[in-house]
Parts: structure tokens; C-alpha cells; sequence
């Protein structure tokens, strides 16, 4: 990984976080640097994985997602200078968004088949949690059958970036 690697993965989070470079802290700009290298490490697992990877459409659709955050960029010429401000081209950022889903996607393909997720640790997450969580806000509680989808959704989530740190 070289510096100018380090420099445009800043550049990338920077438009992404629609801060500027000179607001990120060193321990976020270690913490990019880290991500970098796990890409690196996870690239390298690309090669020899199967998964479906990024459509141009999809990709596209990332990067007009990221474009929303910046009102000004209404023409085509005012993205291309918010782009010039964080030193990357269009071609950059889509090959960046593409790489970036594809990575996803590698994970899930490799980890989530892993993950098992039981009725007991469901219902744990509901009781000590969620519902704790409700109350605080006001809201009225929902029953743990509209909602064992989703917290089996996030507890599967939350299992994936543990696997994810481990490998």
C-alpha cells in the first residue's frame, strides 16, 4: 500500500462523510488506513471467490446516492468539481463504489452461510434490548413476532463483523 493508495482512500471517505480531509482526526486517518489494508487482504480472497459482483447499474446508483449529499453538484459540471475537490475523477469513485460492493458482497458470500442465529438469542435480544429501547422512547412495544425478522436480520449483522474481524 503506498501513500498516494492511503491519500485517495482519505480522499474517498472524505466525499463519502462530505467532510473535508483536514476534519479528519489521526486516529481516523489510521482507522482508513486499516480499512485499506483489509481490503487489500480481502481483494487478494477476490480471485478465487465466486459471488456476483457489481452491475455498472448498481454502481451507479451508489455514487447518484453519494452525489445527493451534495446539493450544489446539481449539473454534471458542478459534480465533476466536487469530485476535483477531493482529488478524485468519476472513474475513480465508480471504480472505488464497484470494488467497495463487491467487497460486501465477498463477506456475505463467505461468513453469513456460517452465522446461526436461534429463537432463544432472538428473544434475549427483545427482552434485555429492544424493548428496553421502546420504552425510552415512548413508543408503544411491538410484539416479538412483527419484529424476530429484523432482530434476527441485525443479530446475523452484528455475528458477519465479528467472523469479518476474526478472518
Amino acid at each position: 500500500i503506498l501513500q498516494s493508495d492511503w491519500d485517495e482512500a482519505l480522499c474517498y471517505e472524505a466525499l463519502l462523510s462530505h467532510r473535508s480531509i483536514t476534519q479528519f482526526s489521526d486516529d481516523e486517518r489510521r482507522a482508513v488506513l486499516d480499512r485499506l489494508i483489509d481490503q487489500e487482504l480481502l481483494r487478494g480472497q477476490m480471485k478465487s471467490a465466486e459471488f456476483p459482483h457489481a452491475t455498472e447499474d448498481e454502481t451507479k446508483a451508489r455514487v447518484a446516492e453519494a452525489r445527493k449529499l451534495y446539493p450544489e453538484a446539481r449539473s454534471a459540471e458542478d459534480w465533476q468539481a466536487v469530485l476535483a475537490g477531493y482529488h478524485l475523477t468519476e472513474k475513480e469513485l465508480l471504480s472505488r463504489v464497484r470494488q467497495q460492493i463487491d467487497q460486501m458482497r465477498l463477506v456475505d458470500a463467505r461468513l453469513r452461510p456460517t452465522v446461526q442465529i436461534d429463537s432463544k438469542s432472538i428473544e434475549a435480544y427483545y427482552r434485555d434490548q429492544f424493548v428496553p429501547k421502546v420504552k425510552q422512547s415512548g413508543s408503544s412495544e411491538l410484539p416479538l413476532a412483527e419484529v424476530s425478522a429484523k432482530i434476527r436480520e441485525l443479530l446475523t449483522e452484528q455475528k458477519v463483523n465479528e467472523l469479518l474481524v476474526s478472518w
